[in-house]
């Protein structure tokens, strides 16, 4: 009987963890997982408000966490023609790739997450392996944060 209780208690947070992807947070990580195909890339909209409209920037970097497996993580970030990106090149040693940034004011920037293989010659053979991440970002202007909201693009 108990066990039956928790279960229907269960399913309605579990349904609402699911859908929690899909509205802004204010958190500065997000966590997130690249499936198992080569092309797999999460995609991101960040939104950065109540800073200066032209001093403001997003700073992101990105950690490729366990399994340690042969795809590098990579994070670009981008805004009106202008591109960004870091590649984590130590897998699971829960470190974060350089920080990389944009600085176009206040506004959407998309982020998007993808996998590299670790050489060229290897491209075929290193990238079908799905790969856990936690994507560091954060609106500044300056030393002060502004108000961030994620949202989900693209989940793959």
């Amino acid at each position: 009987m108990k066990e039956r209780q928790i279960m229907n208690r269960g399913y309605p947070l579990l349904g609402v963890l699911l859908l929690s992807g899909s509205f802004p947070v204010a958190a500065h990580d997000q966590g997130g997982a690249l499936g198992k195909p080569g092309s797999a890339k999460d995609t991101y909209t960040v939104v950065c408000s109540e800073g200066d409209p032209l001093k403001t920037k997003l700073v992101v970097a990105v950690s490729d966490l366990a399994p340690k497996k042969p795809p590098r993580i990579k994070v670009e970030v981008s805004r009106d023609g202008q591109l960004a990106s870091s590649i984590d090149a130590i897998d699971a040693d829960f470190k974060y790739s350089p920080f990389t940034e944009i600085q176009k004011g206040d506004g959407s920037y998309v982020v998007a997450i993808s996998k590299l293989p670790q050489t060229d010659s290897a491209k075929s053979t290193t990238l079908n392996f799905p790969e856990i991440y936690n994507l560091q970002f954060h609106c500044t202007t300056g030393t002060e944060h502004t108000m961030t909201d994620i949202y989900v693009n693209q989940n793959q």
